[in-house]
């Protein structure tokens, strides 16, 4: 499937950010992370706002980059008739309220949400709206058609 003639993109702004990856790319000649980092580097540079240059406030973003990416490390073998051996992930982002009554993120164990309603309620939505960012994300792979279609008829059905 060609799609290049058939994609557009989403926003004016997310356009501009399109041709200035391109530009990296053509920089440098591939689209890597720290390509991005080096072009955007010059102040001037049109991708430099989207990038912390304080060293001590980009430190600690990406020590809680490397804090979100740990409690993602952690499964359980969950014991189920239908699937013995189920690796599951233990923690799971939540939104509970604050003392304020202000939304709070924050990561919880599979078997405390599922003891509770509302957490289980808002992570079966989180796993719908996975499901659908899939769908979107491989939609145009022919070879997965059939899947995405059950997906999207379930995503109907669920509660």
């Amino acid at each position: 499937m060609n799609l290049k003639n058939k994609m557009r993109i989403m926003s004016e702004r997310q356009q501009e950010i399109a041709e200035q990856l391109s530009a990296v790319e053509q920089k440098f000649g591939a689209l890597t992370p720290q390509n991005i980092v080096d072009y955007s580097r010059p102040a001037d540079s049109p991708l430099h706002e989207y990038f912390e240059w304080d060293d001590a406030a980009a430190a600690e973003k990406y020590r809680l980059q490397q804090a979100r990416l740990l409690i993602h490390k952690v499964y359980v073998v969950a014991e189920d008739e239908k699937e013995p051996q189920a690796k599951v992930r233990y923690y799971h982002s939540v939104e509970t309220s604050g003392d304020d009554e202000s939304p709070n993120q924050q990561y919880m164990s599979v078997v405390r949400i599922m003891s509770d309603d509302a957490l289980r309620v808002q992570m079966l939505n989180n796993a719908k709206r996975d499901m659908a960012t899939f769908a979107s994300k491989y939609r145009h792979l022919n070879e997965l058609a059939d899947l995405i279609g059950e997906m999207e008829q379930l995503l109907e059905h669920v509660a």
